[in-house]
């Protein structure tokens, strides 16, 4: 069923939502004709007329297509879980109430509804998010687009920046908590989280919106679609541009975004050529003391937070004047200022220069084919390549640690000390005057400098993803499949900007050379490079299978994975230079599951498997990006991680309330610890490794959902974890010319998982008004939070099993606003006004420890005080949608039962059908073949020539005599004179005459239009005659009843509307009608019963000026034959 669909009569208030069964009715109409209207994200919408009387109506089963073939395909790739089938704890985030309520946030906090996921926006920094699902950082989390894993290939690290323009082109996101239903061989360690993108709209039209927000936050964006064409060719194109000031001082956003997608449905294939991207620049801050954002008062400082609100410390910087500034304010940011000059690849901002700043663009494109073989086998794949371009720029200098020119000593100073904005003018002047010559030059003991830098990550990633699915039998399914990527990247370091001077001095690459700025902002050209220069590579190769038993109440499933995974790398630095070889390293997974439906309210499911998952890249090339390659920066010995997870749960699903319960259980060993740091004494950078550090993640959780009245809903979640490090382990710190620094211990054992909180619940309401007003209210709360931590920070014996910092509670309340407006039968006008955290609460949203320190003493982030946005949204369409597939609904005739009372004698055939009985199905009570309602003597045995009583017995004087052979004429061992059919071979329990549970020599009308009424959802490829998969069950309905009239002659029609030229329309009926005659035969209907012919357009039943009337036209009907 589709729930949540909106249901509207045009013209009217009158309006209904479908609850979770698909129902809906809507009261109080008079009788009359109306025009309704069908809508639902993700699927096409769809009006058409009834007629109202005796005040009520049935409208039966509403079918309604979806927006793309391709999307069906895509969700296979993407291996999205079913309700009620797949045996994982998954929660659907639809892509309505992403665009509706993430307004200038990220797509990150609009998941944070569902149980064990915590979204925090960090620093403040726009696509600077974390995402942490039950315990686990997103780095230990799959995310997936369309199928294909974006993870980092090399430390599966994720930057949200790069898909910020996702949140207005997904049609849905799918959170797989634990293991979840991906076939790939990932580490999928958290779960996995699938963002399904929009296919191609085969409807003409599109959307346009504007929206504004807190502290100049604008965003324009638009979606044109070219609707499906004659020859099977979609297009559909989307943009958006974002700007804005940021919450946060200096954390700007400058943003595009597009998305491309082209279909192409033919025969029994399917193309889509997907293509997305996000262009971006955003400021950034970092972690700071609490107590730089809010001061303490000298009270407790947990307390002192729950009773402050965040408007109480977020004033924003003014212009210098000598005695503004921002410390003391979540707002503040140490890296930015005002100034007149413009750093180069206009990284100034409106007179504003963030020092910390983020740029990149990683599009990705991908080619999917979908290819319906035969009944029993389809075939996906999806090759795809993804170009990441730009870095995180910040400052190089060798200003010292102390005296007059620390770059921070340029801030201007308030009453409460330094912590305003950097007077880079002034800066700039003295980098200038220090440096005469206009070149900076490496080493302490030279002139003090500044420059602009960025440290970039310049990839090519491709791969391909190919699986066979196959129906071993009606129960049971085998998928089969590859998954291939190749992947490069080249990290680098260069200078953007010198500030004043024209170039930098060093011999990082061996011979001394001077490096200038580089003017390509998403590029680089080699002679800007300092520093940092090499190429990691990636190679995988993976394999996957699954078999699935399925029946109408059970679903078992069991999947294998494998895959090898290479690593080599190219390092130009010149002290460590050279080429490495390629190491590789085995993984893989071994999962299964099982789903049982109780009943139709009831399941319960379980699932449990092991992954083994390879190193990340640094934890085999080691010493970061300036390690070397040779044996002593290399651990090709480094071991795989091991995961062994199990999860059980149960749900529940009536009409008007859904629930589920599940409990998991995650055992994480030998997790791997890359340690890196600054020798005290030599003041050199010193590596390592940990390995087998143990983590325990358990819990419980539980998502709702109810409908208590009309158009509300309630909606809620809970989740208990109880996460812990199990044991401590040792690590050994290498110099950078590989000789042992120092060993020693980390001490984690019975310590907590920092990060986010174990404790969280959510609850909800939606209310949706019959005139088009919506509102919403959300509230989370979260508890047990502990601050992260470095594990090299827990070295000594006295760290042992003491917890990190445990942060203040805190919940947020959001809430919001809609209006939907119909303007015209094309044109839907939808206004939006949304606020987070309404109650402007102080809240701390992530922190790492100091140990022993108070916590105003740790370096972290508040998070965001009250913000808000605004926006409208224009849809617009022509009506003509082309579109094969739509069934129009009408009001459903009585279904045709074909034995109802079941005694085994149709309806068509049956005197008493409903009422079950043995003689021409009525019943008879005593046996004697005569029925009970003509029977006088219905308990006793007797002749049809008596009634149904026994013959009696003359009273005479005389004896009559009773000839000695009275004959048995039809041989039925019943002698004619108690044989009710005497020439007619009976049993005897129907008094010597033959059951007759043959078909009538020709269905009612009733039977035609119950034939007529499942045919309005045979579907047809566009501008094909292929059978569409969904439609084999309606087919075998009408398969079903035909086999009961084996002397009726019928006739298959094919008719089309008029688009397209007159001859086309002809020949694509016909086809269409021959496939589904072919498709009967091949259900064991005997050819001879069936004809087909093709009317094309020639025999409309509406009119082809309207959609609607183009969409009637579309037809196949049945008749009876001569």
């Amino acid at each position: 069923p589709l729930i949540g669909a909106v249901v509207r009569v045009i013209g009217t208030t009158d309006a209904a939502i479908t609850d979770l069964d698909g129902n809906f009715t809507i009261s109080n109409v008079t009788s009359g004709d109306y025009s309704v209207e069908v809508s639902s994200v993700g699927y096409l919408s769809q009006s058409f007329t009834t007629s109202i009387s005796d005040n009520t109506v049935d409208l039966g089963t509403i079918s309604l297509a979806v927006e793309s073939v391709a999307i069906q395909g895509i969700e296979i790739i993407a291996d999205v879980a079913v309700d009620r089938k797949t045996p994982v704890a998954v929660s659907n985030i639809s892509g309505e109430y992403i665009a509706e309520k993430t307004g200038n946030q990220e797509l990150t906090m609009a998941l944070s509804v569902a149980p064990s996921v915590y979204a925090s926006q960090d620093s403040g920094g726009f696509g600077d998010s974390r995402l942490v699902v039950r315990g686990f950082q997103d780095e230990n989390v799959v995310i997936m687009v369309n199928g294909v894993p974006v993870n980092d290939m090399e430390n599966q690290a994720l930057f949200w920046s790069n898909w910020t323009g996702l949140q207005d082109v997904a049609s849905k996101v799918q959170i797989q908590r634990g293991l979840g239903a991906t076939l790939l061989a990932v580490p999928s360690v958290g779960g996995t989280v699938n963002i399904i993108s929009k296919a191609t709209d085969a409807e003409k039209g599109g959307w346009a919106s504007a929206s504004i927000g807190n502290d100049m936050w604008r965003k324009y964006a638009v979606q044109l679609n070219t609707g499906a064409s004659e020859n099977g060719w979609a297009v559909s194109f989307a943009g958006s541009r974002t700007t804005g000031d940021g919450y946060v001082d200096g954390n700007f956003i400058d943003a595009y975004s597009w998305f491309g997608s082209i279909t192409k449905d033919w025969d029994k294939h399917s193309l889509a050529l997907t293509g997305f991207g996000a262009p971006q620049r955003h400021g950034q801050g970092f972690f700071r003391p609490l107590n730089t954002f809010v001061g303490s008062n000298g009270d407790d400082y947990a307390d002192f937070i729950g009773d402050s609100k965040a408007h109480d410390f977020d004033a924003k910087a003014a212009l210098i004047d000598g005695t503004t500034g921002t410390a003391n304010s979540i707002r503040y940011n140490s890296g930015w200022g005002y100034t007149d000059y413009d750093v180069n690849n206009g990284f100034t901002q409106d007179g504003i220069f963030n020092q910390f700043s983020n740029f990149y663009h990683k599009p990705q494109v991908s080619l999917a084919h979908f290819w319906n073989v035969n009944d029993g086998l389809d075939v996906t794949t999806s090759v795809y390549g993804s170009w990441g371009r730009g870095g995180g720029a910040s400052d190089w200098r060798n200003f010292s640690n102390s005296g007059s020119h620390r770059w921070f000593n340029y801030q201007e100073s308030n009453a409460t000390g330094s912590g305003g904005p950097i007077a880079w003018d002034d800066l700039l002047a003295n980098n200038i005057a220090f440096n005469p010559d206009g070149v900076a030059r490496q080493g302490s003991a030279n002139n003090p400098f500044y420059f602009f830098r960025a440290s970039m990550n310049h990839h090519n990633y491709y791969g391909i993803i190919s699986k066979a699915l196959v129906d071993l039998s009606d129960e049971l399914k085998l998928t089969a499949g590859i998954d291939g990527r190749t992947y490069a990247a080249d990290h680098i370091r260069k200078v953007i900007d010198m500030f004043g001077l024209q170039g930098y001095e060093h011999s990082d690459f061996g011979p001394t050379q001077i490096s200038p700025a580089d003017g390509n902002v998403f590029g680089y050209d080699s002679e800007s490079l300092f520093n940092r220069d090499n190429t990691g590579f990636v190679n995988w190769i993976g394999a996957f299978s699954e078999l699935e038993y399925s029946n109408d109440r059970l679903t078992a499933a069991l999947a294998l994975t494998g895959s090898n995974k290479g690593y080599k790398k190219d390092q130009r630095v010149a002290s460590v230079a050279g080429e490495s070889d390629w190491f590789n390293f085995l993984g893989g997974a071994v999962k299964g599951g099982l789903n049982y439906n109780v009943s139709d309210a009831f399941n319960v499911y379980a699932n449990g498997g092991y992954l083994s998952i390879q190193p990340i890249f640094d934890n085999v090339f080691q010493g970061g990006n300036n390690g070397g390659v040779d044996e002593s920066f290399v651990f090709d010995d480094a071991a795989n991680e091991k995961v062994l997870a199990f999860e059980a749960g149960a749900g529940l699903r009536f009409s008007k309330f859904a629930a589920n319960l599940n409990v998991y259980r995650t055992s994480w060993e030998d997790k791997a610890i890359s340690v890196s740091g600054q020798d005290p004494t030599t003041l050199e950078t010193i590596f390592g490794n940990a390995f087998g550090v143990d983590a325990l993640h358990q819990g419980v959780e539980l998502d709702l959902i109810a409908q208590p009245a009309t158009n509300f809903e309630i909606t809620g979640s809970a989740s208990v974890g109880d996460w812990e490090w199990q044991n401590n382990s040792e690590f050994q710190l290498f110099n950078i010319d590989g000789t042992l620094n120092s060993s020693g211990g980390f001490f984690l054992e019975d310590v907590k998982v920092g990060g986010a909180p174990q404790t969280q619940y959510n609850i909800g309401g939606n209310y949706r008004t019959p005139f088009g007003v919506g509102l919403y209210a959300g509230y989370q709360h979260n508890a047990e939070h502990y601050a992260l931590f470095d594990p090299e920070d827990r070295d000594d014996a006295s760290s042992a099993g003491v917890d990190p910092n445990k942060l203040p509670d805190f919940g947020l309340t959001n809430a919001g606003v809609s209006y939907n407006l119909k303007l015209t039968e094309n044109q839907d006008l939808r206004f939006d006004f949304n606020v987070n955290n309404l109650m402007d609460v102080l809240y701390v949203n992530r922190a790492f420890e100091n140990l022993g320190a108070p916590l105003q003493d740790l370096r972290g982030n508040f998070g965001l005080g009250r913000t808000w946005n605004a926006g409208a949204r224009l849809e617009f369409r022509d009506g003509a949608k082309k579109v094969e597939e739509i069934p129009v609904p009408v009001a459903e005739p009585e279904p045709v039962v074909l034995d109802r009372d079941g005694d085994g004698v149709i309806d068509a055939a049956d005197d008493c059908p409903d009422t079950p009985g043995t003689v021409s199905g009525c019943p008879d009570g005593d046996g004697d073949g005569v029925i009970d309602a003509n029977d006088e003597c219905p308990n006793t045995p007797g002749l049809a020539s008596n009634s149904g009583c026994p013959a009696e017995p003359e009273v005479e004087e005389t004896v009559v005599e009773v000839p000695a052979d009275i004959p048995d004429a039809d041989g039925d061992g019943l002698l004619d004179n108690v044989d009710n059919c005497p020439n007619e071979a009976g049993p005897a329990s129907n008094a010597g005459c033959p059951v007759r549970t043959v078909a009538p020599a020709a269905p009612s009308t009733t039977v035609v239009d119950q034939i007529n009424f499942i045919a309005k959802s045979i579907l047809f490829n566009t501008n094909s005659d292929v059978i569409r998969t969904v439609s084999r069950t309606k087919l075998d309905e009408i398969a079903a009843i035909m086999q009961q009239y084996p002397n009726t002659r019928f006739v298959v029609e094919g008719h089309t509307d008029s688009s397209g030229d007159d001859s086309y329309n002809m020949d694509l009926s016909r086809k269409r009608a021959a496939a589904v005659v072919n498709y009967l035969v091949g259900k064991g209907i005997n050819r001879s019963m069936l004809s087909s012919v093709g009317y094309g357009e020639t025999q409309p039943i509406a009119s082809n000026s309207t959609a609607e009337g183009r969409a009637q036209n579309r037809r196949v009907v049945v008749r009876l034959g001569n």
